[in-house]
C-alpha cells in the first residue's frame, strides 16, 4: 500500500531558505498527552515509545517518505479560443512576489489548504531522530536555517511560547533532502514561476 503523502507549511523566509539549502533539518517538538503511561516506565522511555507509535500511526516523517511543501496561491481562470480546452488555469504562487504585489491578486489559498497537485517543493525524508532540544549542536541549529544556537532559542521561543527551551522539550529532529519540481500533475494547469528558477 502506497503511504499517504503529507505535507509541511513554511513561512516565506524558511521556504527560501528551504529551497535554497541552507535548512536541510526540521525540529518539531512531541507533545506526550497526560495520560500515556505505562506502567513504571521513565520519562525518557515514554518519549521514545510514545514518539516511535506517533511516526508510525500517522505515517509521518517516516525514512524514504516523500512530503510536500504547502505554500499560498492563487488561482486564475482564463478564457481560451481552443474549443476543446474553455478555460486556462494558472497557479501564482505568493512567495514568488513582493509582499506589496500580493494584494493584486485576491483570493489567496492558505498554505494549510493547497492541494498536492500545486507544489513544487517536496522534501524527501533521510533520517528521524528523538532527542532534547538542549542537545542541538551548532551543526544542527545550522542545518535548520540558523547562525548559531542563539538564533535558533530566539526563533523558537517566539514560535512555542507554551514550549520555550529552557524547559528542554523532546523534539523530532527530521533531515531531508529536497526535491524540486516545476511540474504537476495536471497537464492542464500552468504554473506561474516567476523568481522561481
Amino acid at each position: 500500500m502506497k503511504p499517504l503523502l503529507r505535507g509541511v507549511t513554511f513561512t516565506r523566509d524558511n521556504f527560501w531558505s528551504v529551497v535554497s539549502g541552507n535548512t536541510t533539518y526540521l525540529c518539531i517538538p512531541i507533545k506526550v498527552p497526560s495520560h500515556y503511561r505505562k506502567g513504571k516506565q521513565t520519562e525518557c522511555q515514554i518519549i521514545f515509545n510514545y514518539g516511535r507509535s506517533k511516526i508510525r500511526r500517522m505515517n509521518r516523517f517516516l525514512p524514504g517518505q516523500t512530503v510536500y511543501v504547502r505554500e499560498p496561491i492563487h488561482i486564475q481562470f482564463r478564457k481560451t479560443d481552443d474549443p476543446g480546452r474553455r478555460y486556462d488555469t494558472r497557479v501564482v504562487y505568493r512567495y514568488n512576489l513582493k509582499k506589496s504585489s500580493c494584494g493584486n491578486y485576491t483570493p489567496w489559498i492558505d498554505g494549510a489548504h493547497m492541494r498536492v497537485e500545486f507544489s513544487r517543493v517536496f522534501l524527501s525524508v533521510i533520517e528521524t531522530r528523538i532527542k532534547r532540544i538542549k542537545d542541538l549542536t551548532y551543526a544542527d541549529a545550522f542545518c535548520l536555517g540558523f547562525k548559531d544556537i542563539k538564533s535558533f532559542v530566539r526563533q523558537w521561543d517566539r514560535k512555542h511560547g507554551d514550549n520555550q527551551f529552557s524547559d528542554n522539550p523532546w523534539v523530532y529532529i527530521v533531515r531531508f533532502k529536497v526535491q524540486r519540481t516545476n511540474k504537476i500533475s495536471n497537464s492542464r494547469i500552468r504554473l506561474m514561476t516567476d523568481g522561481y528558477e
